[in-house]
């Protein structure tokens, strides 16, 4: 018999408190609706930062920087929403093809490890490889074609085939949220030269922590160095 993933059947657990009404069981959650991010773990993520040296980041958002760590994307979280990203692309790894490959994870998800994939580089990079780049509004597109039911019309083959691997993924990952992957900056290409989502830990239910706040506790985790 295969032997069970602890951390997989943990995110399991948390899962199945998935509700659209209400936050996911990340992290720590709090009755006030609130997620609270141990202390200990954005000291480690600094730690890990602090690492990288002068090493220019490939990428940078809102929560996380990331850098090219001997040919893999390696994700640090920058505050404690960056945290709540990591756990978040930890608990639906390899759950979808469409999803960049996850690789590993530090204990307390200071940072994660992923394959490296090519970003696109802009909006009308991305309409380049969909075939769309006569389109006049690519942008508007591509947020409607995230939420569309239907096939949009008038697109380009290399468009339907993003649009088929779309449903794919909202099929074999429900948790995702479709208000975070309309940019262009959330999708990449794999070695294979496959659209992949790059950046998916924005679970649903997260909306509801950020506007709740994110609160820091001082439990004890294990180290992510």
């Amino acid at each position: 018999m295969a032997q069970q993933d602890p951390d997989l059947e943990e995110a399991k657990k948390k899962l199945a408190l998935f509700d659209l009404q209400k936050p996911l069981g990340l992290l720590d959650w709090q009755e006030s609706g609130q997620a609270s991010v141990s202390s200990a773990a954005l000291e480690n993520a600094k730690a890990k930062l602090a690492e990288m040296g002068d090493q220019l980041p490939i990428g940078e958002g809102w929560a996380r920087r990331v850098y090219n760590d001997k040919g893999q994307a390696l994700k640090i979280a920058t505050g404690p929403r960056g945290i709540l990203q990591n756990e978040g692309e930890a608990m639906v790894r390899g759950r979808s093809d469409v999803l960049i490959p996850f690789i590993t994870h530090a204990p307390d998800y200071s940072w994660v490890l992923q394959e490296l994939a090519k970003p696109y580089e802009s909006s009308e990079d991305m309409a380049w490889h969909l075939g769309m780049a006569e389109h006049p509004e690519f942008g508007q597109w591509l947020r409607d074609a995230i939420a569309a039911e239907q096939p949009p019309a008038g697109m380009s083959p290399q468009a339907q085939e993003f649009w088929d691997r779309l449903q794919q993924l909202y099929r074999e990952v429900p948790e995702l949220d479709p208000r975070d992957l309309g940019k262009y900056q959330q999708w990449g290409l794999d070695k294979h030269g496959r659209h992949v989502l790059i950046d998916y830990g924005f679970l649903k239910g997260m909306h509801i922590a950020v506007a709740g706040g994110l609160g820091l506790s001082t439990s004890n985790t294990q180290s992510g160095s």
